[in-house]
C-alpha cells in the first residue's frame, strides 16, 4: 500500500476526480453533510490554494482506498474560520503562529472496495500513513474535527491527543477539534496497533513532498507576505464578502453551512476572478 502526498498542482487529474467523488459519496451522500457538490464530486475553497492531499491508493490496482486534505493553520483554513467555535478560548491565534501545525480535513476510506468488518483495521492503516506523511515531512501537530463516534474511536486507540474543544452549532451534530502530536508516544502506539493487526508501515511517496516540507521550515511571518497566503481578513477590500460569512451563509446571505457560492461544476479549476482575496472566488 502506498500513500501520495500531492498539490492540487501536482495531483494526477484522474486521481483528483476519484478523490473528489469518494468525498462526495462520503460526506455528502453518506453522513448528509450540507455542502457544495456537483456532478457526483464535493470540493470547497480551500481546495483551489495551498492544500495538500494525501491519498492512500493500492500499489498494484491504483484503487483510491482513503483520502484526507492537509493544509498548514498558518493558511487560510476550515479549523480557524468554519470551525473556530470548536477551538474554544481563542486558541486558533496561537495555533496559526506556527508552521508545523497543520489540519487535516476530509479524511475517508472508501467503504465500496473495503470490507466492514475490516474498517478499523482500514482506519488504523489511514493513522499510519497520515503519521508517516507528517513525520516526512516535518509536522509536529495535526489539528482535525470529528464528530463524537470518531472521538471515542481516537481515545480507544490511547493515542496522545489534545481535545480543544467542541461545538454543537453545526447540523450534522458535535463537533470535535483534537490535536494529534506527532511524537515517540504516538509512534509507539501506533506501532503497536500495526503489529497487532498485521501491518507494516506504509511506503510514502509524492510530488507534494518537497513542497510541504519547504512549508513547516517557512517563518509564518514569510508565509504571510506571499499573496496566495494571506491570512488576515482585513486584507479584504472595502464592500467585499467576508470569507466567513460567505462560507456560513452562502452568497444570498441564508443560513447554511454551505459554501454554495463556489461553482464547482467547472473542476477542475479554471481561470476565477477573485474579490481581491486569492479565497474568496468564483470561476469564470
Amino acid at each position: 500500500m502506498t500513500f501520495e502526498l500531492e498539490t492540487e498542482k501536482t495531483i494526477d487529474n484522474d486521481l483528483r476526480q476519484r478523490m473528489l467523488h469518494l468525498r462526495k459519496r462520503v460526506f455528502c451522500d453518506a453522513l448528509g453533510w450540507d455542502i457544495p457538490h456537483c456532478g457526483g464530486k464535493e470540493a470547497d475553497v480551500y481546495d483551489f490554494h495551498g492544500c495538500y492531499y494525501l491519498n492512500w491508493v493500492d500499489s498494484y490496482s491504483g484503487t483510491l482506498l482513503g483520502s484526507v486534505r492537509l493544509m498548514p493553520l498558518a493558511y487560510d483554513n476550515l479549523m480557524t474560520t468554519v470551525f473556530k467555535n470548536s477551538l474554544g478560548d481563542n486558541q486558533g491565534s496561537d495555533l496559526r503562529q506556527n508552521v508545523k501545525v497543520w489540519e487535516g480535513t476530509r479524511l475517508c476510506l472508501n467503504d465500496d472496495v473495503i470490507d466492514p468488518e475490516t474498517r478499523q483495521t482500514a482506519m488504523i492503516n489511514l493513522l499510519l500513513g497520515l503519521y508517516t506523511c507528517c513525520r516526512e515531512v516535518g509536522i509536529e501537530m495535526m489539528v482535525c474535527n470529528c464528530d463524537s463516534i470518531m472521538h471515542r474511536f481516537y481515545r480507544n486507540f490511547r493515542l496522545d491527543v489534545k481535545h480543544f474543544g467542541m461545538t454543537k452549532e453545526f447540523r450534522h451534530g458535535t463537533v470535535h477539534c483534537l490535536g494529534f502530536a506527532i511524537n515517540q508516544a504516538n509512534f509507539e502506539i501506533l506501532d503497536e496497533l500495526a503489529r497487532a493487526n498485521n501491518l507494516e508501515w506504509p511506503e510514502f511517496s509524492g510530488g507534494g513532498i518537497r513542497s510541504a516540507r519547504a512549508v513547516a521550515k517557512t517563518p509564518v511571518n514569510d508565509c504571510r507576505r506571499d499573496g496566495v497566503l494571506q491570512t488576515d481578513p482585513v486584507l479584504l477590500p472595502a464592500g467585499a464578502p467576508q470569507l466567513d460569512d460567505l462560507y456560513m451563509h452562502g452568497a444570498d446571505g441564508s443560513a447554511s453551512n454551505t459554501a454554495s457560492y463556489i461553482p464547482i461544476e467547472a473542476l477542475p479549476a479554471k481561470p476565477y476572478t477573485s474579490y481581491g482575496h486569492p479565497h474568496v472566488m468564483a470561476l469564470n
